[in-house]
């Protein structure tokens, strides 16, 4: 079931995922045909506000969770930001060898 995020909880480290009743809109492509195969009327989570919930905490899945999620503003601002710095580490590390053989003293 496609779900979006819908808040971090800081306390207890984890997304929440709801479907916002997408079902009833049928504009996402993964579910169009949906109402062809299914009988959503009879969908038990229409009753509550948002829909379907699901809990996903970062530990379970710290390579797919951000405390951030992804594809959101902030998110894309972040990323923008530090593409720009490793587009400098690897000018640094090609052009100037300066990360491949750093200087130590003693």
């Amino acid at each position: 079931m496609p779900t979006r995020t819908n808040g971090f909880d800081a306390a207890r480290q984890r997304l929440t995922f709801c479907c916002m009743k997408q079902c009833l809109k049928l504009k996402a492509p993964g579910i169009r045909n949906l109402d062809n195969t299914h009988d959503i009327k009879t969908c038990e989570h229409l009753k509550k506000t948002c829909g379907y919930i699901a809990h996903s905490f970062i530990h379970q899945h710290p390579r797919l969770l951000n405390e951030i999620p992804r594809g959101t503003r902030l998110y894309n601002a972040i990323k923008r930001c530090r593409s720009a710095s490793e587009r400098s580490n690897s000018t640094v590390k090609e052009t100037l060898n300066i990360l491949g053989k750093p200087i130590v003293y003693n």
